[in-house]
Order: structure tokens, then sequence, then C-alpha cells
């Protein structure tokens, strides 16, 4: 059954028996000795020693001299990493033009970072640095920076993601560094969650803040958990992206951002 407690009652020994022989490690271990990659013998000694593994792990799991219990607010000091690490490997980006020669960055040149000007009047909105500007300027410097950096959701190349923020990057990057992905939400953040965990530095971004209940475990038991589960042997340098939209209705214009602030393990930064 699905648990030590499980009985089973809603199956017959004749159905498990029918399963455990169609059972896949069964068929590739068959597989394996029929075509003579494998013995029946060495067989024996991989499930002994795997076997001998588990024990031994166990062992020393329960053991409170080997694995002594540590105080419970240690948890807090691996919740987050809390430190500034420029770039990921030391590396030349990879990239298609000069940071300076993006279109777009020649554009900011001419836009004014104060929304009133020097004798208090209001500068033309279309004049004015928008936080949209400073996110992606912020990414771009990023992605100069650090040759792990990848961004990718949906319709991020090409169409500038949501509010053209992205505008000017598929100008400056690699398709491998900036892609597009399928309408998959759990896909998106899963994939992120665990490119972060092999070493690299990743943004993935959800249209609508809306959408974050189609990768409500990833984020909250995957993206969360990781980093103090590992006891902070592993990091987690993952910054997901969303919107907060109105006036698109029901399903396009809700704020979870007390929902997300909520869960243990994960940081929200909101202009």
């Amino acid at each position: 059954g699905h648990s030590p407690s499980d009985a089973s009652s809603y199956r017959t020994k004749e159905e498990i028996s029918a399963w455990q022989e169609n059972d896949c490690i069964k068929g590739y271990e068959d597989y394996l000795k029929k075509n003579k990659i494998i013995t029946s013998g060495k067989v024996d000694a991989l499930k002994q020693e795997v076997t001998l593994r588990i024990t031994k792990a166990l062992k020393l799991a329960v053991s409170l001299e080997i694995s002594p219990r540590i105080n419970p607010d240690f948890m807090e000091t691996v919740m987050f990493s809390n430190r500034y690490k420029d770039r990921m490997e030391q590396r030349t980006p990879e990239v298609l033009i000069p940071k300076e020669d993006n279109p777009r960055i020649r554009s900011l040149t001419h836009k004014f970072r104060f929304a009133l000007d020097e004798n208090g009047k209001t500068y033309p909105k279309v004049k004015v640095f928008t936080y949209r500007d400073a996110l992606f300027e912020a990414m771009l410097y990023r992605f100069y920076e650090d040759p792990t950096m990848v961004a990718y959701g949906e319709e991020n190349r090409d169409w500038d993601g949501a509010f053209a923020v992205y505008r000017g990057l598929t100008d400056a990057l690699p398709y491998h560094r900036l892609f597009n992905t399928p309408i998959s939400e759990g896909a998106i953040v899963g994939s992120g969650a665990g490119y972060a965990l092999c070493g690299g530095r990743v943004v993935v971004e959800l249209m609508y803040s809306d959408f974050i209940g189609r990768a409500g475990d990833e984020l909250f038991n995957q993206v969360s958990k990781w980093q103090s589960m590992s006891a902070g042997l592993l990091t987690m340098p993952l910054t997901i992206r969303v919107s907060v939209g109105n006036k698109y209705g029901a399903q396009h214009s809700q704020d979870w951002t007390s929902l997300v602030a909520h869960i243990p393990g994960l940081k929200v930064m909101f202009p």
C-alpha cells in the first residue's frame, strides 16, 4: 500500500502478484539478464549492497551520538543564504552585442530618473524612468556579469515579456539564456528550482500573480524548502517574477503577495 499502515484491503493477492510481474524494475532486470549484460548473482549482490547502504544510513540517522538532535532554531539560520554573489561561475557570459550598444540602454539615457524637475514641475510620463525600465536595466546588468543567468517564461523572447519589461533583451542574449516556454506554470517554476539547485541563477516569469496557484507545490514545497532541508548545503538563487494586474477580471487581477509571504523560506519583494 501507500504507507506502512495500509493493509491493502482493496487489492487481492493475485492482483498484487500480477502487477509485481509487470513491474518496470523487474522488467529492466529481466532485459539485462536476457541480453547477458548482467547475471543473477550480480543482481543479488546489488540488492544486498543497496540494503546494507540504506540500513547504515538509517543507523547513522537515529544514533543520538552520531546525529544529535539540534536546536529547532537552527532551521532559521539556514532558511536563507543571505549572501551576495556577483556571479555563480567564473567564465565569460555569452551575449550577442556589447551592453552599451543595446538600443534600449541608449534610449534610457534620455529618460529622467526623478518625477519632478528642479522647479518641482512634473516630467512627462513618457520621459520618466519607470519600474519596467529598472527591472530591465538590473537584469541586463546581471546577464552581462553572471554567465549562468537565464530567464524564461511565456512569451519572454521576441514579444518582450509581460508589459514589455524584457524589451531589448532579445537583442542582447542568445536563445539558451532567454527563451519562451509552454503555458505550464508548474513546469516553469519547477525547472527553475532545478536549475538553481544545480548552481545557476535564474529568473522565471509567471505572467500574472493569479497563476501562482498553478505552481503551488513547486513554489510552496520545493522552492521554499530545499535550502533549509539540506541544512544550507544547497542554495536557491531563483527569482519568480510576477505581475499584479487590474481591470482584467477574476482570473487576472488578484494579488497573492500575502499568501506567498506567509510561507517560510520565501522572500517577497514588492515595489
